[in-house]
Formats: C-alpha cells, sequence, structure tokens
C-alpha cells in the first residue's frame, strides 16, 4: 500500500502541475470569456446637446465579484490537491505497513478527488451543484489524516533504527 500511496502521490502532483501552471492560463481565458458573455448594452451618458452618447457594455459588480469568488474556489481545489498530493508521497515513503497506510491511501484519494479536483471542476466548469460532493471529500480526508496518524503510532522507523 505504501507503494500505492506514493504513486498517486506523484499522480496528484501531476494533475496539480496540469491545473496549475498549465491550465491557469486557459482557465483565466475561460472565467474572463464568461464574464464578457454577461455584459449587457447600456445607454452610454447624455452629451453636453442632451442627445445620448455612443452605448457602452458593461459587467455589473454582482457578476465580477461571482468571476472572482469562482476563481478563488478554482485555486482552493488546486490547493488542495497540492497539499494532500504532499500527505499521500509522505504517507508512501513512511515505509509503514498496516491499517494506517490503507487508510491514508482511500482517505487521502478519495477526499483529493472528491473535494480538491471536485471543488476546481466545479468552479472552471461553472456547476456549483458539482462541489455538493466536497462535504464527503472533506470527510475523506479526515480518514486520510486518521491513517496518517495510525501509520505514525504503530511504527517508528527512528526508534528501531536508534536500537540497532
Amino acid at each position: 500500500m505504501a507503494k500505492y500511496n506514493l504513486i498517486a502521490g506523484a499522480l496528484f502532483g501531476m494533475v496539480l502541475v496540469i491545473g496549475g501552471p498549465i491550465g491557469e492560463p486557459y482557465a483565466k481565458i475561460k472565467f474572463s470569456d464568461a464574464l464578457k458573455e454577461k455584459a449587457v448594452m447600456v445607454p452610454g451618458p447624455l452629451q453636453a446637446n442632451g442627445t445620448p452618447g455612443q452605448p457602452v457594455m458593461e459587467i455589473s459588480n454582482v457578476d465580477r465579484q461571482e468571476s472572482a469568488e469562482r476563481w478563488q474556489r478554482y485555486q482552493d481545489g488546486l490547493r488542495y490537491i497540492a497539499i494532500h498530493a504532499l500527505a499521500l508521497a509522505v504517507l508512501g515513503l513512511s515505509a509503514t505497513a498496516g491499517w494506517g497506510q490503507i487508510m491514508g491511501g482511500i482517505g487521502f484519494t478519495g477526499g483529493t478527488l472528491l473535494f480538491g479536483c471536485g471543488t476546481a471542476i466545479a468552479a472552471l466548469v461553472d456547476a456549483p451543484t458539482f462541489a455538493i460532493f466536497a462535504s464527503v471529500g472533506a470527510m475523506f480526508l479526515l480518514l486520510g489524516w486518521l491513517g496518517l496518524l495510525v501509520s505514525a503510532i504503530s511504527s517508528s522507523p527512528l526508534a528501531k533504527t536508534a536500537e540497532v
């Protein structure tokens, strides 16, 4: 299971790089385009002679705030992927065996998929209902951290090497 955890951590790290440095410019363009679609034509300011000026496109502050919140959720999802990819790698590198590895692997993998990836994808495709799985993902992440704790308590490689 330690090997699985290390491989899963590496794969989530790769997902992070794809979603982060590689994918962020495309995500910004997607969010910007979605915001431009919400622009509405409004009459231009009155000219000195009282005639209306050229109509202009305007984006409401509510739409701007919603777009900023979507961007923040996307970044939060990537941040959770990063944290738990590292946690999986640490768990895999701990070279312990038993329930801690199993609980940690299942918890971190399921939680990262449901919480981290789910949050980022929900923001990217503007599907807030997809984020419903975040609470289930949080429970999986809790299981992962419990597994890491059990793994740390049940086997102490440092103490064994000191005895030799």
